[in-house]
């Protein structure tokens, strides 16, 4: 996998930002996810899904010990981060605990570039439609060569499916974007969203019908996003936004 350098700077603080559970609830839980969440509070609605996917006390102890080396998994963009990522794949289509990590995963750069982030989130996607069932044909690039992830991981089970999600979380809170978000919505979600936003309403049925065929036909959403928001109610929203903040500055709130 070829490097190609372009600045991205990740903060695991917004990519894992979700809806938080009460830090008593999730302060004991979120040490299993303590290489992407520094706060309990960010112990997510998505990692309470997953860890709820098992009963934690009967699981096999080699589960436990790869999920602890998943807890460890760090610095995506260190040049061993991918041998790091394969170890812990055929471990989970293994069910064997390997024993140590590939490398130091105490080393933390935020710095990835585009191809490997992309890289490393294709596996994120592809292990999280794993655990949920979904066809394990999905082809991705390990050591080189293209593997089926069914054939890797080997015949599903509740441990395995637990440890893929979980890794495929893990990676998810390293590498994705909110760009990476907006682009997985549906188009009817995508455009209520843009409107809620900018305009602080629904559009009409009228309008919703006309926006998703624009879209439908070839409409970028990009473009979509800037005339939403330049439009003069979006603008006019604006200054009455700016309005409200400033009586609250006067008012000493």
């Amino acid at each position: 996998m070829q490097v190609t350098r372009i600045g991205l700077t990740l903060f695991i603080g917004v990519l894992c930002v979700g809806s938080a559970v009460g830090q008593t609830q999730g302060g004991e839980a979120a040490q299993r996810w303590r290489n992407v969440v520094y706060d309990p509070l960010r112990y997510d609605a998505e990692m309470t899904a997953i860890d709820g996917m098992v009963d934690l006390e009967n699981v096999e102890e080699s589960t436990h010990h790869i999920r602890a080396l998943i807890s460890r998994f760090d610095a995506v963009a260190h040049y061993r981060a991918a041998e790091n990522l394969t170890l812990l794949a055929k471990a989970i289509g293994s069910g064997t605990y390997p024993g140590y990590p590939a490398v130091d995963v105490l080393a933390r750069s935020w710095h990835i570039d585009e191809e490997r982030r992309v890289w490393f989130l294709s596996w994120s996607r592809a292990l999280a439609a794993w655990a949920r069932g979904e066809s394990g044909d999905l082809e991705l690039t390990l050591d080189g060569q293209v593997v089926a992830l069914g054939d890797l991981l080997g015949e599903r089970n509740r441990d395995k499916e637990w440890l893929a999600a979980s890794l495929g979380k893990t990676l998810k809170c390293f590498v994705e974007t909110p760009a990476d978000r907006v682009s997985g919505l549906s188009d009817e979600t995508f455009v209520r969203a843009v409107y809620r936003s900018a305009l602080g309403r629904d559009p009409s049925p009228d309008d919703l019908g006309f926006r998703l065929r624009e879209l439908a036909t070839g409409k970028e959403r990009d473009a979509f996003v800037r005339e939403v928001f330049a439009a003069d109610e979006a603008h006019a929203r604006r200054l009455h936004q700016i309005l409200d903040r400033a009586a609250d500055v006067d008012s000493g709130n």
